[in-house]
């Protein structure tokens, strides 16, 4: 399995890296986005994952702080709140994150989870 993971990470690493990957139109159940806009979609939601598994695990869910601040600036700028709501909308409704919230809590809890 985790050489399976693996190929599947180097295809998608190799897609994204194609030239015009990034100008290509993407078309998702929710929207059509440029490869670009594709691409920070993924990072969010493979990121917003490894928090799931971290929260889910009872692990600290404070995950690269750094990176965890950068995506959720993207996050905030490009996704509106049509994004929102039930299947195929990827996000739920925002949630207030807790006085003192990592940056990678802030970032679950925009993305509609609860930190």
């Amino acid at each position: 399995m985790a050489a399976e993971n693996l190929a599947r990470a180097q295809r998608a690493v190799a897609a994204f890296d194609a030239p015009g990957a990034q100008e290509k139109i993407i078309k998702l159940p929710f929207g059509e986005f440029p490869g670009s806009g594709f691409m920070g979609l993924a990072t969010t939601d493979t990121f917003q994952h490894g928090w799931d598994l971290a929260k889910a695990t009872g692990q600290s869910t404070d995950l690269d702080p750094e990176l965890a601040a950068q995506i959720l600036e993207g996050a905030q700028q490009s996704i509106p709140d049509q994004f929102r709501g039930d299947e195929p909308m990827p996000f739920g409704p925002k949630v207030e994150a807790p006085a003192g919230a990592t940056n990678a809590d802030k970032l679950a809890a925009f993305l509609g989870r609860q930190p």
